[in-house]
């Protein structure tokens, strides 16, 4: 089943388990419960941080800077979400914050990107519905920098993805190092 069964679903039902459904970086463990994260190289992945956050002390954070092996591919992944017997549509909200390495006007020019997939199959088949890269990514001005790139709060912004209303769905967060 790919881990997905009924043991590791988060229910929202009509109880007191109304969305929004929050999950924060503030607790100790990393990945949070029920996340998982790929990292096939085995090299830098996810990682949180207390030096960089919008709200709260902690966010989750790729350190592209650092990490050379461009077209590596790293992925967080939610737990299975039951969002069936919602009667809207559902959202996710994030705070993404990036600042290119090059200018995005040179060529050679770097970007690393972020997506945003899910899955209404227990992880089966993946949909794409948010992928930004470059100056649609980035979050500040300038728009690069050759020093690493820790934002302040205002430096965030929030995106949004519509999602499915569906008993098993999953998202799942994929970096793409662009060096």
């Amino acid at each position: 089943t790919n881990g997905c069964s009924a043991s590791d679903a988060i229910t929202v039902s009509a109880d007191g388990k109304n969305p929004p459904l929050v999950e924060g970086i503030e607790l100790a463990a990393f990945p949070p419960a029920g996340w998982t994260i790929n990292n096939p190289d085995n090299s830098l992945t996810w990682s949180k941080t207390t030096v960089a956050y919008k709200s709260g002390t902690k966010s989750m954070f790729m350190d592209y800077h650092s990490y050379p092996a461009v077209g590596e591919i790293d992925e967080i992944t939610s737990p299975a979400l039951d969002l069936s017997g919602g009667s809207s549509p559902a959202t996710l909200t994030f705070y993404v914050a990036y600042q290119l390495y090059t200018n995005p006007s040179n060529n050679p020019n770097f970007s690393d990107t972020l997506r945003v997939q899910v899955s209404t199959d227990c992880g089966v088949t993946w949909n794409t519905l948010y992928n930004k890269y470059g100056t649609a990514l980035t979050t500040v001005t300038p728009a690069y920098s050759t020093s690493p790139f820790v934002p302040t709060a205002s430096q965030w912004r929030m995106d949004t993805v519509s999602l499915p209303m569906a008993a098993q769905l999953m998202v799942k967060f994929i970096g793409i190092n662009g060096y």
